[in-house]
């Protein structure tokens, strides 16, 4: 914020409008969020236990759908049925939308509350007003 910004009152509260306005339009696509699964969803490539396979000379089977979740700071692999594949990838990204928007929230909320704290500045005056 400039410096001159820092003292007019008005031009405080126009930013602090838009931080708010920004803040009231996210948080109601926050809370009107579709259905979504932790995690994230990607394809994963495996080898099979058989010594002759054309997965030990390096092409490897696959793709596989799968979901990467992180559980109690341990990571898991939960492998997709075919049939699910389309109906997981969706909610997966879902979430990833959903997590993204947090953040952003969580970054406009200092912000609101810097612009706050400088209206608070502006407007505070010495007492007493006779003594200068």
């Amino acid at each position: 914020m400039k410096q001159s910004d820092q003292k007019n009152p008005e031009s405080i509260r126009k930013k602090l409008y838009t931080s708010m306005k920004e803040f009231t339009d996210l948080i109601w696509k926050v809370a009107d969020s579709d259905p979504m699964v932790q995690g994230s969803f990607y394809y994963v490539y495996k080898t099979c236990s058989k010594t002759n396979c054309c997965c030990k000379k390096g092409q490897k089977h696959g793709p596989f759908p799968a979901l990467s979740q992180s559980i109690n700071g341990k990571r898991k692999l939960v492998m997709i049925k075919k049939e699910d594949e389309e109906t997981v990838a969706k909610k997966a990204q879902n979430y990833k939308v959903f997590q993204k928007r947090l953040a952003t929230l969580r970054k406009i909320i200092p912000r609101i509350d810097f612009l706050l704290q400088n209206i608070r500045s502006t407007l505070i005056e010495d007492y007493p007003w006779n003594e200068k």
